[in-house]
């Protein structure tokens, strides 16, 4: 929208000058030394340059309301995966930050190793990622549900009250999730870290 207002204005600024151009033709060049043909084709070189501005910048505000070709694909596929089949894994919905889209899956498949949820993955990017996004893979939706409360927490104390209570629980179904970048590795159950480990074990000191 800024720039359509921009756009708008150049147009309303070079109608001005035109006007006035048409009107008072010598005032622009009153301070000047020049004989009154000079000022003639001066003024017809200028109103020559203000109409092809003019025109030049209606083609281009024309332009701007032309729809954008449909994009099939933001990723350039150099193999190609078979799409899961909708009673392997189901949508469980999306959340937009940015130009990046998070979506998030639920995977009821009994085979959990790493190269199979790395290959549905893939094959639900191809399906679904017409632009910028990351796939989340949960095996449990009570565990998506947990996950999504816990990027809305914004105080310390509720944010350990949390972990206390379903940090193990979530790590242990958050399959993982394929990052928006081309080439991106899967990333294979990312909240089994040194902080479950310890939670998990009952041996750590702070939540």
């Amino acid at each position: 929208m800024t720039s359509l207002a921009i756009i708008f204005g150049l147009i309303c600024l070079v109608q001005l000058i035109i006007i006035i151009l048409w009107r008072k033709p010598k005032h622009l060049f009153k301070h000047h030394k020049m004989t009154t043909g000079q000022i003639r084709y001066a003024n017809i070189f200028l109103f020559v340059g203000m109409i092809i501005l003019y025109i030049l910048l209606t083609i281009q505000l024309l332009d701007y309301h032309k729809p954008h070709p449909l994009v099939e694909s933001q990723y350039v596929p150099t193999t190609s995966y078979p799409t899961p089949a909708p009673k392997v894994v189901q949508p469980l919905g999306q959340r937009q930050t940015g130009p990046i889209n998070d979506m998030y899956f639920l995977y009821s498949a009994s085979d959990k190793s790493e190269s199979t949820v790395t290959q549905v993955a893939l094959g639900l990017r191809q399906e679904y990622c017409k632009k910028m996004c990351i796939i989340n893979i949960y095996d449990d939706k009570t565990a998506f549900e947990l996950d999504l409360q816990r990027v809305t927490i914004t105080s310390q104390d509720k944010m350990k009250e949390w972990n206390k209570k379903n940090y193990v629980f979530v790590a242990d179904h958050y399959l993982g999730y394929l990052d928006a970048v081309q080439n991106a590795s899967f990333s294979y159950y990312p909240f089994h870290d040194s902080y479950y480990q310890h939670a998990k074990a009952g041996t750590l000191t702070s939540y």
